[in-house]
């Protein structure tokens, strides 16, 4: 929280959530690393010219699914997003992303498109994804943010200004490619609506037998 110089104290209304990945994770079986060196790589980031450039987050998920609160979204405006934060709550979660996986974490590769372009990158782990949508109804609920996500590409800088709902760094960031598309696909397939559009049901599970 302030003064710490990676964030400020909040003025406006938050009716936005950005999902991160964090690009690289510990060579170690063990998830419990996950959360200070997090914690730690952000207070440390420094920007291209070699100057302190702390950012912070609101929310992390370790490779376990297992979330830590890092800020209180209603007091705090956690730097992480760029010009949205100031109305944004943001989730780092441990990923290589296109990056390289480690040793002690295997994971599968896939190629997806983002903004159009293919891309090489990690699978977040199942635990993941449920721990990212299990946050996303939780804001979703407690912020009154509409359940919706904007389509596979860069938004422009009007439809930033007027949207409400979901998104991943890489749609609010020109240099930026995380979280991969895999997040939004993931509420998709939940029964979340892409933004203009009626949401589509959710599958429904097979009867045990």
């Amino acid at each position: 929280e302030p003064p710490y110089p990676g964030c400020e104290s909040r003025k406006y209304p938050i009716d936005i959530f950005v999902g991160h990945w964090t690009g690289g994770e510990a060579n170690q079986k063990s998830a419990d690393v996950d959360f200070p060196r997090v914690y730690t790589n952000l207070r440390n980031r420094h920007d291209k010219d070699g100057f302190p450039m702390p950012l912070s987050v609101d929310f992390i998920i370790n490779s376990a699914g297992e979330i830590l609160q890092c800020a209180d979204p209603n007091e705090t405006v956690c730097y992480h997003a760029g010009k949205v934060n100031v109305r944004a709550i943001g989730v780092e979660i441990v990923n290589p992303g296109n990056g390289q996986e480690v040793a002690a974490r295997p994971r599968e590769n896939i190629v997806t498109k983002v903004r159009g372009k293919e891309l090489k990158q990690c699978l977040y782990y199942p635990a993941q994804l449920d721990a990212y949508l299990f946050l996303c109804e939780h804001v979703s609920k407690t912020y009154g943010i509409p359940k919706v996500i904007p389509p596979n590409e860069l938004m422009a800088k009007p439809y930033v200004k007027e949207f409400r709902g979901f998104v991943e760094h890489y749609q609010v960031a020109s240099t930026k490619v995380d979280g991969g598309n895999q997040l939004n696909t993931h509420l998709l397939a939940n029964g979340w609506a892409m933004d203009g559009e009626e949401p589509k049901p959710k599958p429904k599970k097979s009867a045990p037998r």
